[in-house]
């Protein structure tokens, strides 16, 4: 999937038509970062080849991007109450839904 195509689905997805490009955009490459980071960071590096969050975590990627998104003004909240609105997150980050969804890929030793 391309970056655009990611784009319009999470507006499709967040019901935002009007949200800034600029702003999913950086949490599409954070969240890219961090997936590709966390993926293989147990052997040193991401290989030269993978450029992009792999097929089977894209799906992680949007979710992880609507999780940041949702947190904005509220960052780390885990519960709030007022006027009768309770808020609690069910991640605390979209570093913890990243962390807990992307199998670490790692190596054989030879």
């Amino acid at each position: 999937m391309t970056t655009d195509e990611k784009l319009i689905r999470l507006k499709r997805m967040m019901r935002l038509p009007d949200t800034d490009d600029d702003t999913l955009s950086a949490f599409l490459d954070f969240t890219r970062d961090e997936i590709l980071a966390w993926r293989y960071g147990a052997t040193g590096s991401v290989p030269e080849t993978v450029t992009d969050v792999p097929q089977e975590y894209e799906s992680v990627q949007l979710n992880a991007v609507m999780i940041g998104f949702s947190q904005i003004g509220g960052e780390g909240e885990t519960a709030h109450n007022e006027n009768g609105i309770s808020r609690q997150f069910g991640y605390s980050s979209c570093l913890e839904y990243i962390h807990k969804n992307v199998m670490p890929y790692v190596g054989v030793i030879s």
